[in-house]
């Protein structure tokens, strides 16, 4: 009799693992209102909004249509390769190429910070932002090391003497400080 309860208890157990936890997944294309079906980068502001960084602009989807921003709406070029929503809720953009500027999105409108000094490298792979007294300090990374906006100026470190270690890949922030992954 144990050994039949055992048994009947180890069959329930196995019986109700096999259900594996469903995720509700749904596709966006450009048939439902994107610009272009490559997105870069993706984040979710304060609001719920789900914003897209793409080669054809940013778009922001509010979970029932995309509104599209392009250069007619304020931003300094076509195509964005990252995006992120910062702690105070200003969504950030940086551009494909070192020539453009970094962007931002507060109070319903783009801004910009103004292009710093550009290396020969003009890509760009990642970017974080952190406050310092309420001030943004923005740092973006690439082919050239680091880019660092703070006090409305442009600063570039290298991460190394050797073009070829000089690369940053990843950017992040934690406990007011940038981690920063390179070659």
């Amino acid at each position: 009799m144990r050994r039949l309860s055992l048994l009947i208890l180890l069959v329930f157990a196995v019986e109700i693992s096999i259900y594996a936890q469903q995720y509700f997944i749904k596709s966006y294309s450009t048939e439902n209102g994107l610009p272009t079906n490559i997105i870069t980068g993706v984040c979710q502001d304060k609001q719920g909004h789900m914003w897209f960084s793409t080669y054809m602009g940013i778009s922001r989807y509010d979970g029932f249509s995309f509104t599209n921003f392009t250069i007619e709406n304020g931003l300094k070029s076509k195509g964005y390769r990252k995006i992120l929503c910062d702690e105070k809720g200003v969504v950030w953009a940086i551009p494909n190429g070192y020539s453009e500027s970094v962007v931002f999105f507060e109070n319903e409108k783009w801004n910009s910070l103004t292009s710093g000094n550009k290396k020969k490298s003009n890509y760009l792979a990642s970017f974080g932002v952190l406050y310092k007294n309420d001030k943004p300090i923005v740092c973006i990374g690439g082919y050239s090391g680091v880019e660092i906006w703070k006090d409305n100026e442009w600063h570039q470190y290298d991460i190394s003497p050797l073009e070829a270690s000089n690369r940053v890949f990843n950017i992040n922030t934690h406990n007011n400080t940038f981690y920063i992954s390179s070659a």
